[in-house]
């Protein structure tokens, strides 16, 4: 109410208020539905912002906020997104134009100093054209039989309708009608010119299409049978070949029959071909063509020649049409006149190839004989006939003496040319004695000639005047006009502001054209009328006839609102076209209240509402009209709210909101998440749209809802009601552990789709144990192992879902060892390591040195895993080995077990001698591979019974000998030697 405020103080306060003529675009602007449109305004940038811009939109009286920009931009519901503000200039952009963006647009701007500036345009948002198509009742049509309706049909708003014919535009013409605004076209009859290809052109300001073109098909004929002989000879002679052809424009293609002297020859064919023709084949040949389309035919024979005349009697200086005709194909056409060939001039013409002697205005030295002759290549006829032309009369002369003596005879001669010959009658002027009479017979003598056939006298014409017959001329009553004429008249015309009047169908002359009856008077016949008598001597015209026509009232036309809010004042004014004006009355049903063109009603109450009737009255025609209007008086829409029709909107059930409102409603709109709410298979709406029922109401249901009560002068929009459909529970969603361990706990949680949020129950193989979604299960042991149920329960729909799990709670592992043999594990023997696992286990799994143990041809694993075998054992077999007991709930490791492989001795090897240093000895070192270390023994010479030392280092004399060295693996028991030749004066050897 803020901005109507505003521009309620713009109109009040006039310092620094500019008008707005000009400042915006004079409308209505156009622009497509779908597209933009943009308000550019004639005001000047400056260097200082805009106090306030604000634009506003009116639509059916109701005036709705655009957009408010202060220092703040404000843009309304419905404009988000689709509008741009120039704030320097207050131009406005809008974009996604739609069908009631229609209406007024209102610009107010307060400058930084105070000053206003207002501006006002219209904008016409239009459905672009589309969807153009064009239908034929027929496209199979036959010349002067059929009448084709063409169609077309578009889409868009405020389209016009141009055709087309090929290339060509078509216009209405006395064959061609357009009716339905331009949308239909009727060609009644067709011809052969209408086979075309035909298109309607649909355009609006905003945009223009074309349809499908449709092709008519039209089928005519025969034209007349044109026939050839060939060769083209007078006289053929005996055993000549001939051929006749015969030809006829027909669509489709004539069939042909031929005659001779009449007589069918049943030959069916375009050519006849008479070869080596005989005397007996002599005769008049004809061809038939036929159309078995049309069902028409024509013959080409000639016969039965005839000449017409345009009339029988023609006049001088009148049209005259002479036609020479005949039945067949008439080849050449002649015309004579007085036996000599006719010869054309300016005056005298032939048309129609020479059908017509046509002759623009006859003369008397036209009266002559005249033949016609018709041929084609079998026969010619010729007639003849007589012009006589009728004129006259002409001036009159009389002869004889002007003096006389009494008693003497008094011969006057009267004389004039005339065609036929003039009836003559005399007079004496202011006299009526008989012409013998003696001194009495002085005095002017007149001689009056007649032609009836040209209706001529020769009398001048003295005085011609116009009056009326009746009262005045009213419209829609025949009134007459009258020409009184002193004299004979040849010809009497009628004029009307100076030009010609001819007779149509309101307009009626008698037959010597002396009245003129309007039958009806119509206002359009009021003007200056004349008559104009003429004969062949004489020509007058009256002096001017003012003619005024009364008419009215017509029906009166009243401008007046339709609807009007209780407590405001309306006006009603009255208008009708009439002569004189007429006088009003206003009547409310029934009953009088007020005697003026223009009513202005009191505060207006419901008891105001109805028909109020305007009856114009015309106090000369006497007549009166009346013309009706429906006011209704309405209260403004005070409240807008949504109440539920029922206790709650329980999924898959019947559910209805009702719009309550207050005030004269005419219109109640629901919108569903801000956008209009159709009916659809579940959502029905009661007949005055007051209640929203969903049967059955859907979760797509949900959502925020608003019901807009609105008449034409106010509207009201009811806050959100925000619907939230009762439903479930689901069947519950359970998460918990599959397996567990004894001593431990355990958490079970359940969830279902619910509104409201279910209420939750945790049973244990049948026994309640829990009331909440998640239930804590401690201190599990064994026999807590089993099936355990969540039950979800909506507390209003009182429906309930259950969903179980089973959980297992195992013993717990206590203790894993690597159990294995008592003898020592040697290469090359087996060994076998043992997983003793106290508890359950489900699987054991076997590593060394951290990775999982490969097994092979050589490490083999039992069914169980629980024990390993290595065949034939390797030095790298060494390592650390662990194996790991696992079950579902819980996995535990052995300590880790060392395994040393046993082996050797091997590569014995002696090493040295090393002098000594402190007198004349050596030393040398026995070296063995062996796990463990190797025991080792020296002989001399290898004796094994001279043991010389023990250790892998002795040391020795030097002394030529050969030393011995036993190394022995006290694990493997197994022992192997290496003897060393010395020689401390020469070279060492060893074996």
């Amino acid at each position: 109410h803020w901005v109507r405020f505003f521009f309620s103080l713009v109109q009040m306060c006039p310092p620094g208020l500019t008008a707005g003529f000009g400042v915006l675009p004079n409308g209505p602007l156009t622009a497509a539905v779908g597209g933009s449109v943009r308000f550019d305004t004639e005001v000047a940038p400056t260097e200082t912002p805009f106090h306030t811009v604000i634009w506003t939109f009116v639509s059916g009286g109701k005036e709705t906020p655009v957009v408010t920009a202060t220092s703040q931009n404000k843009t309304s519901d419905g404009y988000q997104g689709r509008i741009t503000l120039f704030i320097q200039t207050g131009s406005l952009e809008l974009r996604k134009l739609a069908l009631n963006d229609s209406g007024e647009y209102r610009l107010a701007i307060v400058t930084a100093d105070g000053n206003s500036i207002t501006g006002t345009t219209t904008l016409e948002t239009l459905v672009p054209v589309s969807n153009v198509s064009l239908t034929a009742s027929s496209t199979d049509l036959v010349e002067f039989n059929s009448t084709v309706r063409l169609s077309c049909s578009s889409l868009g708003s405020s389209i016009s309708f141009r055709w087309m014919n090929d290339s060509a535009e078509i216009l209405p013409s006395d064959r061609v009608q357009l009716s339905d605004k331009g949308a239909t076209l009727t060609v009644a009859p067709v011809t052969r010119y209408d086979q075309r290809s035909f298109r309607c052109h649909v355009a609006n300001v905003v945009s223009e299409s074309s349809s499908n073109s449709v092709l008519l098909s039209v089928s005519y004929g025969p034209d007349d049978a044109h026939l050839d002989i060939s060769p083209q000879q007078d006289y053929i002679e005996e055993g000549t070949n001939v051929v006749l052809s015969c030809s006829s424009d027909s669509r489709p293609a004539a069939l042909f029959t031929w005659f001779v002297d009449g007589k069918d020859l049943s030959i069916l064919a375009s050519n006849l071909s008479l070869m080596n023709i005989r005397l007996h084949q002599s005769g008049n040949y004809s061809c038939r063509s036929f159309n078995a389309k049309t069902l028409r035919h024509k013959d080409s024979r000639i016969s039965s020649t005839f000449v017409t005349q345009s009339t029988d009697h023609p006049i001088e200086g009148a049209a005259l049409d002479v036609t020479c005709d005949g039945a067949g194909s008439i080849f050449f056409r002649q015309w004579k006149k007085g036996g000599s060939t006719l010869v054309p001039d300016e005056r005298v013409t032939l048309r129609d190839k020479n059908r017509t002697l046509s002759f623009r205005a006859v003369v008397r030295s036209d009266s002559a004989t005249y033949s016609c002759q018709i041929s084609n290549p079998i026969n010619e006829e010729e007639v003849a006939f007589s012009v006589l032309v009728n004129f006259g009369p002409d001036p009159v002369q009389i002869t004889g003496p002007s003096q006389i003596q009494v008693k003497q005879t008094l011969t006057l001669t009267c004389s004039a040319a005339s065609v036929p010959s003039a009836t003559y009658t005399w007079t004496r002027l202011n006299h009526t004695a008989a012409l013998h009479n003696e001194s009495t017979h002085s005095g002017d003598y007149r001689c009056h000639l007649y032609n009836s056939v040209t209706s001529r006298f020769s009398t001048p014409i003295t005085a011609v005047m116009v009056n009326h017959t009746g009262g005045v001329a009213v419209a829609e009553e025949p009134f007459t006009l009258n020409c009184h004429v002193s004299g004979e008249a040849d010809l009497i015309q009628w004029l009307k502001n100076g030009h010609l009047v001819s007779a149509d169908n309101t307009t009626v002359f008698d037959a010597e054209n002396r009245t003129l009856t309007l039958s009806p008077a119509q206002p359009a016949d009021a003007g200056q009328y004349q008559c104009q008598a003429s004969n062949a001597v004489s020509n007058m015209t009256s002096i001017p006839y003012t003619l005024e026509v009364y008419y009215g009232p017509n029906t009166p036309m009243i401008t007046a609102p339709s609807l009007a809010l209780i407590g405001k004042h309306v006006l009603l004014n009255c208008s009708s076209s009439s002569h004189p004006p007429s006088v009003y009355k206003w009547s409310l049903n029934g009953t009088q209240v007020a005697n003026t063109a223009e009513y202005l009603t009191g505060p207006l109450a419901f008891n105001m509402s109805g028909m109020y009737t305007c009856m114009a009255f015309n106090n000369v025609t006497g007549r009166n009209s009346t013309a009706t209007h429906m006011l209704t008086v309405l209260a403004p829409v005070s409240m807008a709210s949504i109440t539920a029709a029922g206790a709650h909107p329980i999924l898959n059930q019947m559910f209805s909101l009702t719009c309550e409102t207050v005030g004269s409603v005419e219109t109640i709109t629901w919108m569903h998440h801000g956008a209009p709410l159709y009916p659809d298979g579940n959502t029905s709406l009661s007949l005055n749209n007051a209640t929203l029922t969903f049967d059955p109401v859907l979760m797509s249901h949900n959502g925020n809802y608003t019901c807009e009560a609105s008449n034409p002068l106010s509207g009201l929009t009811s806050e959100n009601y925000a619907l939230n459909v009762i439903h479930g529970p689901g069947v519950p969603n359970v998460t918990s552990p599959i397996v567990t361990v004894e001593g431990s706990s355990a958490t079970l949680n359940c969830s279902a789709l619910s509104y409201p949020a279910s209420q939750y129950t945790w049973f244990f193989n049948g026994t309640p144990v829990a009331n909440t979604s998640a239930y804590l299960a401690s201190a599990l042991s064994t026999n807590m192992s089993g099936t355990y149920t969540c039950m979800a329960r909506n507390t209003i729909t009182g429906d309930n879902s259950s969903a179980d799990t089973v959980l297992t709670v195992l013993e717990k592992i206590k203790h894993v060892h690597i159990e294995v043999p008592v003898h020592p594990p040697v290469e090359g023997y087996s060994y076998m390591m043992t997983c003793n696992v106290s508890g359950p286990a489900y699987q054991v799994l076997w590593l060394k040195n951290g990775e999982p143990l490969i097994t092979d041809a050589r490490v083999v694993m039992s069914m169980d895993n629980r024990t390993v075998t290595l065949n034939e054992l390797h030095r790298n077999d060494s390592g650390q080995y662990h194996c790991w007991a696992i079950n579902p709930a819980q996995q535990l490791a052995s300590p880790p077990h060392l395994l040393l492989v046993n082996y050797g001795p091997l590569s014995v090897a002696i090493l040295g001698p090393d002098l000594s240093t402190s007198d004349l000895t050596i030393s040398i070192t026995c070296v063995a591979d062996s796990r463990p270390q190797s025991e080792y023994e020296w002989f001399l010479n290898d004796v094994p019974s001279s043991v010389i030392g023990v250790g892998s280092i002795i040391q020795i004399p030097l002394l030529v000998s050969n030393y011995t060295c036993k190394a022995t693996n006290p694990v493997t028991n197994v022992t192997m030697s290496h003897t060393k030749s010395l020689n401390p004066f020469g070279e060492y050897d060893s074996c």
